[in-house]
């Protein structure tokens, strides 16, 4: 992975607080996931590039994706999956960092924020709560939270392969196996070949990459 590609993973201390949250499993009419606390595996980490938004303006985005290993859907027997958007920043007042640390059960150290990198939660294991939503008529689910796993409980097998996804890497076979509508939200970034928009958010990423959740 090239330099670049990697300070996509790696988040700074001082961007945009804004964040959205979302449903993959609730797309391409699937049945949204349940709604209650689960045992999870971390199976995606894209990073969506600068994305615009009605109320925070462009920002740089990450995606973390989460395969509910106890829900099974019907129609493939396979676990549901859930995703949610973040900007991607590492400040107190951000989205991010509340909901690493608590999905970690204790705050980041000083060291440990400088030498984080999201590609690290990849196959890392998590109790997320999931609550269900309205809107348009549809039922949506959101991630709410997440915390470590209990250790009465025992760490489930990962099912999907991992994905390690960033925009600069261009349309690869990483890319090509994504869901059509996560392929044109990343086409549509600021900048990206679907949206004509020349003026990206800068982001300066924090060296380092070898602190795990």
């Amino acid at each position: 992975m090239s330099k670049k590609a990697t300070e996509q993973f790696q988040a700074p201390e001082d961007t945009s607080a804004g964040y959205d949250s979302l449903s993959a499993s609730s797309k391409g009419g699937y049945e949204p996931a349940p709604s209650g606390s689960h045992r999870a595996i971390c199976y995606q980490v894209i990073a969506l590039g600068v994305q615009d938004h009605p109320t925070y303006g462009p920002a740089q985005k990450i995606m973390l994706g989460f395969e509910l290993s106890d829900e099974l859907m019907e129609s493939t027997g396979k676990p549901f999956v859930i995703s949610r958007r973040f900007t991607l920043s590492l400040s107190e007042k951000g989205a991010l960092r509340p909901f690493l640390e608590a999905w970690r059960g204790r705050p980041f150290a000083g060291d440990e924020l400088k030498r984080f990198t999201l590609s690290k939660l990849l196959g890392a294991p998590a109790l997320i709560t999931v609550m269900h939503r309205e809107k348009n008529g549809k039922v949506l689910a959101d991630i709410t939270g997440a915390s470590p796993l209990p250790k009465s409980m025992p760490v489930p097998t990962q099912v999907n392969p991992s994905v390690l996804y960033a925009t600069e890497m261009g349309e690869n076979e990483a890319f090509d196996g994504l869901p059509e509508w996560l392929q044109n939200t990343i086409r549509d970034r600021v900048g990206g070949p679907g949206n004509h928009k020349k003026t990206p958010v800068a982001a300066d990423a924090v060296t380092g990459a070898d602190t795990d959740l």
